[in-house]
């Protein structure tokens, strides 16, 4: 795949059936992206390269504003083309989870909440002294609420192989 800051290159990499466009398009908000210019052997594209790894978030299906914005500025009808927004999401230790749940995971993620900003040491194996909460780890509490995979995602983004197989004080994983 490729990402570009130029509204042009994004055009020409649709597909298109009798001169219309067709297919997805991607509107990413990145934080760690870096442009690739001076390295590529098409520096006209204006390419973002993101880092192996990077974690993406689904922010919405782009409103009708948005895609007649894109739809001007690609100089074509975006009519048969998907936009979709997403945004970089960047959860290294326990501490940036809450920032990274959006309105609604917030919610229902009170208990994932309280247990990242209670002092807790580290994301993963025993993260408190606290006794109500020695030996589990936020990957417990967040498998704990119903239809909440795409937290529990986040909050098992930076696992290792060492620490999949990490148990509790119960023995759980």
């Amino acid at each position: 795949s490729s990402t570009s800051r130029l509204p042009r290159v994004v055009r020409d990499f649709l597909s298109s059936a009798k001169g219309r466009p067709f297919g997805t398009v991607y509107a990413i908000a990145v934080r760690t992206g870096r442009l690739i210019q001076a390295l590529s052997a098409i520096p006209g594209e204006e390419e973002v390269l993101l880092p192996c790894g990077t974690q993406l978030r689904v922010v919405q299906k782009a409103d009708f504003g948005l895609k007649l914005i894109l739809q001007e500025a690609m100089e074509c009808d975006l009519g048969a083309v998907d936009l979709i927004t997403l945004e970089e999401t960047v959860v290294t230790e326990y501490r940036e989870l809450p920032a990274a749940l959006t309105d609604s995971e917030r919610g229902r993620n009170t208990e994932v909440i309280a247990f990242c900003t209670a002092g807790v040491r580290v994301m993963y194996g025993r993260l408190s002294e606290n006794k109500e909460h020695k030996g589990t780890t936020v990957v417990h509490v967040a498998a704990g609420i119903p239809e909440n995979e795409s937290v529990l995602q986040l909050a098992c983004s930076q696992m290792t192989d060492e620490k999949l197989g990490k148990k509790d004080s119960n023995g759980n994983t």
